[in-house]
Parts: structure tokens; C-alpha cells; sequence
């Protein structure tokens, strides 16, 4: 059946289907999107079996379908009939992506990031969208919290070992604005401005507190001095590691690696895999590669329909 837009019909789906992931449910783009939101449902025999939720934004006067701050995937998401063989389950994913495509609406830009379980992206192709592929890491099996310690690289573990030798202690905290100050310390190093405000983090913060999948970490000393800060998000399956910072002066007290190491942790107890949510910044891939995730490609999926912006773009390189 042919796809149509409607809030309402995503809503029911994440109800139907509460392994939507985190960055595709209803509450999620409530928060970060307010009312500049849709989606695009398919439906067979009277049900939504395919959703395509998308953020409206203006660039430059143009309306665009963007991703939102904090926000790493969207794009579509499919529910699979039970036993399909390859080549049915090919089959209906090309009819449900064409319908879902077919179903956008008017926009200059289309620019997302799929979830890194969406492996075809043929049917976008086909209608002239590009792509780029990026990597974020993923622990997928925290059943044994030692051998993924053991999996660390060696450096890293002594990172962790020497932050709790100097008396560093991690514990769980609802200090949020301690939390964004961190995370601002480590853009201002870097001489970058936050690329979010505190208020967004607060609707999020408010939305995944009800719903009690939310986790914030702060490193302190002995003294009671912050040095690092993390906060952790879960759906169904996967913890998100989507945001922390440290404190430049402390930076080499082993602060932050003891940190992340207690938000795997907490995701393995928890009972959830663990996104590190990734960077195509080589520095920070190299450190988290070093807690021994394996690289998750997905695809960032892009078209370029109004002619005028797309040379207003190559006038600006």
C-alpha cells in the first residue's frame, strides 16, 4: 500500500514495535525536533509494517530534510515477516523503500544517516540519491564484562588502572549542568563552539528520565574536583554513549577512559550492546578502537533536488 505521512502513525508503530531504535522513536524527535517532524508509514493489511521518520529544517531559506543534534541515525526502519527467504525478504524491501521514498515530502536537501543494521540502500539509488560510508564502533556482547576488560587495548587499561589508583571515583549523578560544562571544556580545547545548547539537552534528559534509560557519569578526585563526564542513553537493545567531556587540566588523570569503562559496565548490566556512537574524526576513532568495539559501517544518504542550492553549495565549496 502506497506510504503516507502522518506523526500519528509513526507513534503507533513504536508502540507496535518497541525495537524501533532509540534515535527513531516518537519521544526521541519529540524532544529534539519539537513540531518540525514527520514520517513516512507503509502499511499492509491495514498496519504500518515500515516507518521513515524525517527532520524538517531551513538552510539558507530552503526547506531540508536534515538530522537533528544528537542524533546519529533515521532513515527507514522495517518490520520483517517471520521467515522469509533472501530473496522474498529482498523483494519486500524494495517495494516498502520505494513506497517509503515515494512518500517524502518536498524538500531542496535529503541528508540522513541510516542505522548501521540497514544494509541496502539500492531502491535511493536508483531515484538518485548518493551515498557515503561512515563507521561507529559497537560492543555487541557484554555477557562477559572481563573478557571484554581483557579485549582493551594495553595502554587504555592502564588508563583506567591508574585513574583508580589516584583515588578517581565514577558514580551516577543527575547533575546535568555539571555534564554540558564538561562537554564544553573539551570543544572549548579545541577552540569549537557547542554545536547544541543546554535546553536540548534538557528536553532529552526529561524524556529518557520518565522512561528510565538514562544514565549521566561524572569522574571526580578526592577533593570532589570533576575531571569527566558521560551520559549514556538506552533503547530495547543498545546503550548510546552520545555525549561527554573532560576537564583539559585533569586530562591525563585517566579520568575519561575510566569513565566510558563504567558506562560499558553499566550497559552490560543493563543487559544491551554498546554504541560508542562513533566519529570519522581519526583521533577519537583511534580511541575508541581502543576498547576493542568492532567497526559498524552505515550508510549517510543524500540527494541534492533543488538545482539552486546545489550551486549556491559549489560556490562555497
Amino acid at each position: 500500500m502506497p506510504a503516507e505521512a502522518d506523526r500519528s502513525s509513526h507513534r503507533v508503530f513504536c508502540e507496535r514495535n518497541p525495537d524501533t531504535p532509540l534515535f527513531m522513536k516518537d519521544w526521541w524527535l519529540d524532544a529534539v525536533c519539537g513540531e518540525n517532524w514527520g514520517a513516512v508509514t507503509s502499511e499492509q493489511g491495514g498496519e504500518a509494517v515500515a516507518t521513515l521518520p524525517y527532520y524538517l529544517a531551513k538552510r539558507a531559506g530552503f526547506t531540508v530534510i536534515t538530522m537533528p543534534k544528537l542524533t546519529q541515525s533515521m532513515g527507514p526502519w522495517i518490520k520483517y515477516p517471520e521467515g522469509q527467504k533472501r530473496t522474498s525478504r529482498l523483494a519486500y524491501e524494495k517495494g516498502i523503500l520505494t513506497d517509503l521514498i515515494e512518500g517524502l515530502p518536498p524538500c531542496a536537501m535529503y541528508s540522513q544517516t541510516f542505522h548501521y543494521t540497514i544494509r541496502n540502500w539500492l531502491p535511493f539509488y536508483w531515484r538518485g540519491y548518493k551515498e557515503t560510508t561512515r563507521y561507529t564502533y559497537v560492543l555487541h556482547d557484554l555477557s562477559n564484562v572481563d573478557e571484554v576488560y581483557s579485549g582493551i587495548q594495553k595502554n587504555t587499561r592502564s588508563e583506567i588502572r591508574e585513574a583508580e589508583k589516584n583515588g578517581i571515583t565514577v558514580e551516577p549523578s543527575d547533575d546535568l549542568d555539571e555534564l554540558y560544562r564538561m562537554f564544553q571544556l573539551t570543544l572549548e580545547k579545541r577552540d569549537m563552539a557547542a554545536p547544541f545548547t543546554g535546553d536540548l539537552l534538557k528536553r532529552i534528559d526529561s524524556e529518557a528520565s520518565k522512561r528510565g534509560c538514562r544514565r549521566i557519569l561524572i569522574a571526580k578526585d578526592m577533593r570532589g574536583v570533576a575531571h569527566s563526564a558521560a551520559y549514556l542513553i538506552w533503547d530495547e537493545n543498545t546503550a548510546h554513549y552520545i555525549l561527554s567531556g573532560s576537564d583539559p587540566a585533569n586530562r591525563d588523570s585517566g579520568a575519561a577512559s575510566l569513565t566510558l569503562w563504567q558506562a560499558i559496565e553499566h550497559a552490560a548490566e543493563v543487559g544491551r550492546a554498546f554504541n560508542f556512537e562513533g566519529s570519522m574524526i581519526e583521533s577519537i576513532e583511534q580511541y575508541f578502537r581502543g576498547f576493542g568495539g568492532e567497526p559498524m559501517p552505515y550508510f549517510h544518504v543524500t540527494k541534492m533536488n533543488s538545482k539552486l542550492l546545489r550551486l549556491l553549495r559549489a560556490i562555497r565549496g
